[in-house]
């Protein structure tokens, strides 16, 4: 009866760990993708800039 329980115990840790390494991979992979959307935003902005001769402090 005392093995099952570590069996169940065991079980029920690499589950939990699985879940949280998923969980962790997405909320990085979500930062990593606002990265480059603010950088792309940047550089975009930058370009038009640049393009249109305005006001850099618009």
């Amino acid at each position: 009866m005392k093995a099952k329980q570590v069996i169940y115990i065991q079980f029920a840790v690499i589950t939990l760990l699985i879940l949280i390494t998923i969980f962790q991979y997405n909320r990085i992979t979500d930062f990593k993708s606002e990265l480059g959307y603010t950088f792309q935003r940047t550089v975009r902005d930058t370009l038009f800039l640049l393009e249109y001769d305005g006001d850099p402090n618009i």
